[in-house]
C-alpha cells in the first residue's frame, strides 16, 4: 500500500512528448519514464473528454456510469441539455477511498461539479459555472476551501477561453499563468497534509492542442501561410513545459512512499483542411431531407440568435435562461428548424465533436418515422451506406468502422447513446472537421475557405492518450501495451489497498508492479454493491446563467458552436 499522486494532463499525446523528452526539453517526463513505467493509455471510442473522465474515475464504460457527452437530449425531444456529474449514474474511486477512511484529494477534474462530499477537498473541474472564469465557492468542498484557496494563494482559475483571442502569444501567456496559478494552489493543499490520494488536472495541453496544433505540425493544412518563424511554433511546447515544471515541483516534494502517476483522458492529432457535412451526406443518400428554402431560414434564425445575445439586456436574459426553456428551444430551431422531419429517417446532431447518427426513431423522436420493427434494418442500411462514402478529392475510403451503440457500450444506460457512431478513415493522415448542415447548401465534403480555417480546431482527439507512473513497488523503464482508461481506477484502489468492486470493467495493471508483488499482495475483490456508497441522488441541473457560463467555456474549447 502507497500514497497515490495522480496528475492528469488532458489531451496529452506521446506524439509530442516523446520527441520533446528526446531532445531535452521536458526533464521530468523524462525522469518518469526513467525511473518508472510508461504505454498508451486507451481512452473510450470516441475519445470523448466527459466519456473518458467519467471511465476513468469509475472503471467502468460510459454504459454503466451513463455519461457519453457534455450533453444529453431531453426525452421526447430534439433538444439538448447540458449535464454534469449528478448524471453519473455508479460512484467514483474516491468513494471508496473515502469510505474506508483514506484522505482524498481532487482538484480540476472534469465532470466534478456539483462538488461530492469526500473525505477531504474537492475543486470542481472546467464544466463548472463561475463569474470570470474562477472558482467560486459553488465549486469546492467544503466551500469554504474556496475562500482559503483565494486568501493563501489568490484566484483558481478554470481556464482560458483558448478562442477569445486574436492574437495566439497572448493566449499563450493566458494558459501558462493559469497553470501557475492552478499549481499554486494545488501545491499548498498538497502540502497542507499527507493526503492518501492526490488528483490535479491541468486542461491547458488540450486546449493548447485545439488551438496550437497547426503551428507546431510544419505540415498542417491549416497553417494559413503562418510561417514558424513568428514565434507561435513554440507555443504547444511552452504549454508543455510548464506541465512538465508543474510536474517537477510535484515530485520535488513527494515523500518516498508516493506511487506518481501522470495520464490524459485522450491524445491530440492534427485536423484537415476538409469538412464534413453529415447531414449534407444523408440527404444525398435520400435517409434525410431538408425544407425548402432550408438555407435562407437556417441563416435567419442564427443571425436572430445572435443579434439577440447582442442587444438583450442582461438582466432580461438571465430572467429568460432562468424562468424558461426558450434558449434551448431556440437553439434547437437553428439547427434543426430545416430538416423535413416526416420525410427524415436518419438524422445527425453535428456538434463540432465526433460524428455519430441517430434514428429518427417512431416512439422515441417527436416526429419519428421508422418503425421500432425496422430499426436494425435501417441501422444497417445506414451503415453499409457509411462504410462506401469516399472522399472526393482522394477517392480513399472515408469512413474506417461504423459501430452500433451496443458494440461499444453495455450496461442499463445504452439507449442514452448514439445508434450509430463514426470512425474516421484516417490511417495517420488528418481528420476531417465536422461543420454543421444549415445555412448556405454545401456538398458533403469539401474544402474550408480561408476564413474558416482561422476558426476551426487545427487539433482533435484522438484513441490513445499517455500513462507514466513511478513508485516503490513499480517496474523501472519499462514499457507496456494494451492499458485502457477504464484501468486506472482499479489500480488506484490497488495501490491504496482497497478491494476491486467486482462490477468494474477495467483491470488492475499487474505488468506495471515488480515481479513477484502480485502474488505476494494478490488483487482482492468486493461485491459492488457492498463496496459503494450512494452517488449524487438527484441530478442538479444547472441553472440558466450557470448553463450560459458553462456554454461559454466550452466553446472556447472548441468543443461546442
Amino acid at each position: 500500500m502507497s500514497r497515490v499522486l495522480i496528475i492528469g494532463l488532458d489531451g496529452a499525446t506521446f506524439d509530442l512528448i516523446k520527441p520533446w523528452v528526446e531532445s531535452g526539453r521536458l526533464p521530468n517526463m523524462s525522469r518518469l519514464l526513467r525511473d518508472g513505467v510508461s504505454g498508451k493509455l486507451r481512452s473510450t471510442i470516441p475519445p470523448m473528454s466527459p466519456a473518458a473522465w467519467n471511465s476513468f474515475m469509475t472503471g467502468k464504460n460510459p454504459g454503466k456510469h451513463g455519461i457519453f457527452d457534455f450533453t444529453e437530449r431531453k426525452p421526447q425531444s430534439y433538444e439538448a441539455r447540458f449535464i454534469n456529474a449528478g448524471w453519473r449514474k455508479t460512484p467514483a474511486f474516491w468513494h471508496a477511498l473515502s469510505e474506508a477512511g483514506k484522505r482524498v484529494a481532487v482538484l480540476s477534474v472534469p465532470f466534478t461539479y456539483p462538488p461530492e462530499k469526500v473525505n477531504g477537498v474537492m475543486v470542481s473541474g472546467m464544466d463548472a459555472p463561475g463569474v470570470a472564469g474562477l472558482v467560486e465557492r459553488s465549486a469546492t468542498y467544503p466551500p469554504e476551501l474556496c475562500d482559503e484557496i483565494r486568501s493563501r494563494v489568490g484566484d483558481y482559475p478554470m481556464g482560458p477561453n483558448f478562442f477569445a483571442y486574436t492574437d495566439p502569444r497572448e493566449m499563450v501567456e493566458a494558459a501558462v499563468r493559469t497553470i501557475e496559478k492552478k499549481t499554486a494552489a494545488a501545491l499548498y493543499l498538497y502540502q497542507r497534509e499527507p493526503w492518501d490520494c492526490f488528483l490535479f488536472v491541468l486542461g491547458e495541453t488540450d486546449g493548447a492542442s485545439h488551438r496550437f496544433w497547426r503551428f507546431c505540425d510544419p505540415a498542417s493544412p491549416l497553417k494559413n501561410g503562418l510561417a514558424p518563424d513568428r514565434g507561435l511554433s513554440g507555443g504547444m511546447l511552452r504549454v508543455y513545459q510548464k506541465a512538465d515544471e508543474a510536474i517537477g515541483r510535484f515530485l520535488d516534494v513527494a515523500s518516498e512512499d508516493t506511487s506518481v502517476i501522470v495520464m490524459s483522458d485522450h491524445g491530440n492529432g492534427g485536423n484537415g483542411d476538409k469538412a464534413v457535412y453529415l447531414n449534407r451526406w444523408l440527404e444525398n443518400e435520400r435517409l434525410l431531407r431538408f425544407k425548402a428554402g432550408n438555407g435562407f431560414v437556417s441563416a435567419v434564425l442564427e443571425w436572430a440568435k445572435r443579434f439577440g445575445l447582442r442587444v438583450i439586456p442582461p438582466r432580461i436574459k438571465q430572467m429568460l435562461y432562468r424562468l424558461t426553456s426558450l434558449p434551448n428551444t431556440v437553439e434547437s430551431w437553428v439547427r434543426f428548424s430545416a430538416v423535413d422531419w416526416r420525410q427524415s429517417r436518419a438524422y445527425s446532431e453535428e456538434t463540432p465533436y465526433f460524428p455519430s447518427i441517430w434514428i429518427n426513431l417512431k416512439g422515441r423522436e417527436p416526429l419519428g418515422v421508422v418503425e421500432p420493427g425496422d430499426y436494425a434494418s435501417t441501422c444497417d442500411q445506414v451503415k453499409a451506406a457509411l462504410e462506401q462514402w469516399r472522399d472526393p478529392y482522394t477517392g480513399q475510403k472515408m469512413v474506417k468502422r461504423v459501430f452500433r451503440r451496443e458494440d461499444l457500450y453495455s450496461g442499463p444506460y445504452v439507449d442514452r447513446a448514439p445508434d450509430l457512431t463514426i470512425e474516421w478513415n484516417l490511417d495517420g493522415e488528418y481528420s476531417y472537421v465536422f461543420r454543421p448542415s444549415t445555412g448556405r447548401k454545401r456538398p458533403p465534403v469539401c474544402k474550408l475557405d480561408p476564413a474558416e480555417m482561422k476558426t476551426v480546431k487545427s487539433g482533435d482527439h484522438r484513441d490513445h492518450g499517455i500513462f507514466i507512473a513511478a513508485g516503490p513497488d513499480l517496474k523501472t523503464t519499462t514499457e507496456i501495451s494494451g492499458a485502457e482508461i477504464i484501468d486506472l481506477a482499479p489500480t488506484i484502489l490497488y495501490l491504496s489497498g482497497l478491494p476491486v468492486p467486482t462490477d468494474v470493467d477495467g483491470r488492475v495493471l499487474g505488468e506495471i508492479f515488480q515481479d513477484g508483488h502480485l502474488a505476494a499482495h494478490p488483487v482482492r475483490h468486493v461485491d459492488a454493491g457492498a463496496s459503494e456508497v450512494e452517488p449524487i441522488a438527484t441530478p442538479r441541473g444547472f441553472s440558466g446563467e450557470e448553463e450560459e457560463a458553462v456554454k461559454a467555456r466550452l466553446q472556447g474549447l472548441g468543443y461546442i458552436e
